[in-house]
């Protein structure tokens, strides 16, 4: 029997959001990564 084909669906509202708070997370820690700005 083949696999069924994937359907493309929409990100919902949630994971979106998870993922833009670790977008943002690991953007705070490569900040600290660079040289201090004075």
């Amino acid at each position: 029997v083949p696999p069924v084909p994937r359907r493309a669906t929409r990100p919902t509202l949630a994971s979106k959001k998870r993922r833009l708070e670790a977008k943002t997370q690991r953007g705070a820690t490569k900040r600290l990564r660079g040289a201090p700005v004075d």
